[in-house]
Parts: structure tokens; sequence; C-alpha cells
């Protein structure tokens, strides 16, 4: 009885000594979250980095008293000052861009070896001995370094926890500092991918500036000469300057031919450069009005090929939502491409139809261009929207196309947000859909029809 008695308040003191041990490392925890989170906070608003890894600091500070918490990033094997509220300036001052090495201090040293540094008393620990005149003009006498890592591996830095006399960690004191280096670390390899990417974004912007006007400049630089030698060629080939014999005008014919081609090359990248800076804007478009102007620009080269070519426009598929420069691009390289690849005496078909569900205010409106050419073999069909396929010979049509028209057509219609829809087979030809919203209202109360320059050439 005496024993137990003798015993219960001795077990009693323990059991409250533990539970106030527990009590304080819980306090510490909630405080050390508490700071994280503030901080990640901040890095999700767009917060400085500064900022942020300060927020950290003083987080770990309130969390641990008399700590005197540090953090510094590594830059081309140099230290160079994060955030360290609670150290004097000076002591910052003299230790930004130190190198990083065996034996230069915890932190130096923890990012040189890649791995915790524990000092228990920087006066009498080798590490310290560059520098410890200095730690104790700041009234340090420990320090413990914990490496900050990315998610790659990359050593970004150190974190750092002072003390004004020397100390030994405990194992909660380890996990703390583990644990604020790991958040740290989050901070600092998003900042810095964030900066990368603008910096990347800026790079990219210029470059796709100077690109648009070399090639603008070249195009100008490079259509004189051409104009001028396809100009001379049929002024040759008309017998202007006399007559030509019938090798010499194959010679010449060819001279001509490749001109133009070459100025079809040209024009075509400068197109694609402008289309991968363009912006847009929303308005409705009119896509009968649209449609049949197109169709008339093209009336000539198909009265010449003696191609059947018929344009419908069904029942409320008159009006969509987009960008009528960019649509009006976007059709005409496809109808160039469909007149370009039929052989002559066959047909090429526009039909607009609207696909939308009509319990809806709006619906989906398709523009279908389908040929009668040669098509696209169905192993080759994914690279026709790739830029300059044609070099690669990866289509199976006949012409002498570089691959710039469905690639332009393509960007266009990712560009306006519509989709565009390819299907082709050997032999058969090949349907291009693309898909648009329809404006809202917008309709016909029925079907337009137009039958335009059929085979024989007549009206």
């Amino acid at each position: 009885m005496t024993n137990v008695d003798s015993a219960s308040p001795h077990a009693s003191g323990s059991q409250v000594e533990h539970a106030g041990m527990q009590g304080h490392r819980q306090e510490a925890h909630d405080r050390l979250l508490d700071g994280q989170n503030r901080a990640l906070r901040l890095l999700a608003r767009g917060g400085a980095l500064e900022q942020v890894l300060e927020t950290l600091v003083r987080g770990a500070e309130a969390a641990a008293p008399g700590v005197f918490a540090s953090i510094l990033l590594l830059d081309d094997g140099r230290l160079k000052h994060g955030a360290a509220p609670s150290l004097p300036t000076w002591y910052c001052e003299a230790i930004d861009g130190v190198q990083v090495g065996p034996a230069v201090g915890s932190c130096g040293t923890a990012v040189h070896l890649r791995q915790r540094v524990v000092v228990v008393d920087i006066q009498t620990d080798p590490l310290w001995y560059a520098y410890r005149d200095l730690a104790a003009r700041a009234g340090l006498r420990a320090c413990w370094s914990e490496p900050i890592f990315a998610s790659d591996g990359t050593c970004l830095g150190s974190f750092g926890m002072y003390y004004a006399s020397p100390r030994a960690p405990s194992q909660d004191d380890l996990d703390f500092i583990e644990n604020a280096a790991q958040v740290a670390g989050i901070a600092i390899e998003r900042r810095r991918s964030e900066t990368l990417l603008q910096e990347a974004m800026q790079r990219a912007e210029r470059a796709s500036q100077a690109k648009t006007a070399f090639l603008a400049h070249m195009s100008h630089e490079l259509r004189t000469p051409l104009n001028a030698i396809i100009g001379f060629a049929d002024i040759v080939d008309s017998g202007m300057f006399g007559a030509v014999g019938e090798r010499n005008q194959g010679y010449v014919r060819d001279i001509a031919a490749s001109g133009r081609h070459l100025l079809d090359i040209v024009a075509g990248l400068l197109e694609l450069s402008r289309v991968e800076g363009s912006a847009v804007t929303a308005e409705s478009v009119d896509l009968d009005a649209l449609t049949a102007d197109i169709a008339e620009n093209f009336a000539v080269r198909i009265e010449q090929k003696r191609l059947v070519f018929s344009r419908r426009i069904g029942p409320d598929a008159r009006w969509v939502v987009s960008d009528a420069g960019a649509l009006r691009q976007l059709l005409t390289n496809l109808l160039d491409n469909a007149v370009n690849y039929t052989p002559v005496g066959r047909a090429v078909e526009l039909e607009v139809v609207c696909s939308g569900d009509q319990d809806r205010d709006r619906g989906e409106i398709r523009v279908r261009i389908v040929d009668t050419g040669p098509g696209i073999d169905t192993s080759r069909l994914p690279h026709v929207r790739e830029a300059f396929h044609g070099c690669g010979e990866l289509t199976s049509r006949t012409g002498s196309g570089m691959g710039i028209g469905l690639a332009i057509a393509d960007r266009l219609a990712r560009m306006i947000g519509a989709t565009l829809d390819i299907e082709s087979r050997p032999d058969e030809g090949t349907c291009v859909t693309l898909r648009l919203p329809q404006a809202p209202g917008g309709g016909l109360t029925g079907p337009s029809v137009a039958m335009l320059w059929p085979s024989d050439g007549s009206c």
C-alpha cells in the first residue's frame, strides 16, 4: 500500500511532464504548419520569392523559440541571400556569394556534400574555422543546415537553424529542419519554373517576331527577281522577241512554272508565319455570303479545269460564331487544296449543314469540302497537318505542293476554336470537315443551293 502510495505521486508527475512535452511539440508543429501554409498561399497568389521565403523562415522561428532561421540559394556554385530576417544585416552581406566547399560553415558544406550538417559548437568545429570570428561577432554558437532539393534532385540551396549557445539537435529538431527544407524546395522550384517559363515565352515571342520580320523581308527580296524571271519567260514564250523553237519553248515554260512554284512556297511560308502570331475576335459570320465570295474567286481556275463545282447551304446553317478574316483564309486554303488536287473534269463540293440539337438555341455547323482527287494513303493521313510534309513524300497526291496548305488550315482552325476533320481514300478523294459553333438566332428558312461552272463551261 505504501509502495503504491509512494509510487503514485511519481507516476502522476511523469505523466503530467510527458503530456506537457507532447503539448509543446504539438504547438510547435501547429506553428510550423501555419507558417508553411501561409507561405504556400502567398506563393499561389503570385507573391515574390523573397516574401515567400521570409514567411517560411518566420514561421520556423515562431515554431522553435530561440532559433534564427536562414535560407540561402545556390547560384552557380555560390550561396546567395534568400531570407534571414532575424540575423544581422551585415552578417548576411558578409556570407552572400560565398563559394560552397567541404569546409564552408554548415550551409556551404551541406550544399557541397548534399547532406545535413550539424555543428554543435561553431567555435570548436573545423568547418567554421574561416568564419568563427564572424559568427562570434553575430552571437551565433550552433548551426544546423539541411540542403534544399528540387523534385529532380537538383540542389537549390540550404535551410539553416542558428542558436546563440552550443546545442545538439533532438530527433524532433531534425524532423523539423527536414520538413522546413522540403517546403522551401517546393517554393523555390515553383517560382524558378515560372520564371524560366516566362523567360522562355519572351524569347519565343521575340524569335517569332524576328522570324516574321525576316520572312516578310525575304519574301519581298525573292518576289522581285522571281516576278522578273517569270515575266521575261512569259514574254519569250509568247514569241514577242521572235520565234522560239519547240525544244526551247519547253525550257522557257519550265522556267516560268518553277518560278511560280517558288513564289507559292514563299507565300506559304509567310502565311504560315503570320498565322502563328495572329489574334482573333468572335463575331457572327454569314457563311452563305462568305462561301459565295470565296467560290467566286476560284471561278477562273474551276473553269480552266472544267470542274463541276457545287455549293450548298443547308437550313439553319447560315450563321456561325467565328473570326471572319481567319475563317475566310481557312476556307480559301481548303478550297484551294480541293481545286488543286482534283483532276480535270471531276467534281468539287462545298456543303454547309447544321448538326446541332434542335432543342437548343445553338448547335454545330459543319462545312464540308469534298474533292474527287487521288486521295491520301491511310498510313500517311496523320502527317498531312504537319508543315512541309510534302517534302518527305508523305502524301500520295500528285502536284508540287510543299505540305503547307493543310498545316495552315489546321492552325487556323485551332486558333478560332474550330475542329478540323480529314477523311480520305486513295483514288476516291478527300473530305475535309470544319466544325463551327452556330450563331444564336441565325439561319435560313430553307436550303440554298447553287451550281457553279459545270464541266462543259456553260453558265
